[in-house]
Parts: structure tokens; sequence; C-alpha cells
């Protein structure tokens, strides 16, 4: 990391993203930089409120002062780039008599659940030598996961099941 890559590499980090989320920045902040761009692209912008006396809060908070959207939860941020949010933790109804909720997703998520044994622990690379898939297809399925409360994730980047 050099100070004249910051520019481009916030550039590029708007550029790819769908949305940036502003959990914290100073007024001068190099977050806000990433917003500028964010908003030039057409990106969506999401900012965490935080404590009025705080300096690290006068970035967020003057994002949804000027109109960004105001994220309190994951699901705010899934509901506005319409991405589904069933996943997030299943509702006490929809799970059935043995106390178990609804399946994980087919595909990568369901073979990532099926590998990963109760109670025994695995690394994301473990899994990805196992199933013979990338490192990032797998931390992506497993996030997946954890959102969904079908795995957790474990102190030392492991996962297991619940």
């Amino acid at each position: 990391p050099r100070p004249w890559h910051f520019p481009v590499r916030n550039r590029m980090i708007a550029a790819l993203a769908a949305g940036v989320l502003v959990v914290q920045a100073t007024a001068r902040s190099g977050s806000l930089i990433t917003v500028r761009h964010a908003l030039d692209l057409g990106r969506d912008v999401f900012a965490i409120p935080g404590r009025i006396f705080d300096e690290s809060a006068i970035g967020p908070n003057s994002l949804i002062r000027d109109g960004a959207l105001l994220a309190q939860h994951p699901r705010d941020i899934l509901e506005a780039l319409r991405m589904p949010t069933a996943a997030l933790t299943p509702a006490p109804e929809e799970k059935d008599a043995a106390g178990a909720g609804p399946p994980p997703p087919s595909g990568l998520p369901t073979e990532i659940a099926a590998a990963l044994a109760a109670g025994k622990a695995q690394p994301a690379e473990e899994l990805a030598a196992r199933l013979g898939r990338t490192v990032d297809e797998i931390l992506g399925a497993l996030l997946e996961l954890e959102l969904g409360g079908w795995v957790r994730r474990l102190p030392g980047g492991l996962y297991g099941r619940e």
C-alpha cells in the first residue's frame, strides 16, 4: 500500500461493488472518496449511524443527512440491492417438528453443508480441496450458509455446523 495507490483502489472498490457501506469515516476520510466514485457510477451508498460526538461518525451521519440509505441491519442492504433475505435466520415458525430449519440453498452451499461433519470445524481451504473448488467459491457459499444460520464461523478461520 502506497498513498498514491488509494485513489485507484477506491475507484476499483466502487466499480466492483453493488453498493458501498460506510461504517466509520472522519470528515476527510478515504471512505468518502470511495462514496463519491460509487455515486458517480450509480451505486447505492449505505451508512450506519454513529454517535453525534464521535469524530469517526461524522462521515456516515453526514451521508445519511445527504440521502444515503440507512443501514440498521444486514437485511436493509440486501433488500435495497434486491437480494434474497430469506437466508437471514429462519423464523421460528419455519422450523419443523424436529427443530430443524429449511434445508440450505441448493448447489455448492448444499455440498458444503454435507461436507461439514457436525461437531467438527474445518478451514475453508480444506473444504475447497475436498470439493475441488476455489477458496473464493467456498468462502462465498460459506457466507451464505452463515447468514442463514446453517454454519457458524469459529476462531481461526474455521467453520462448523450447528
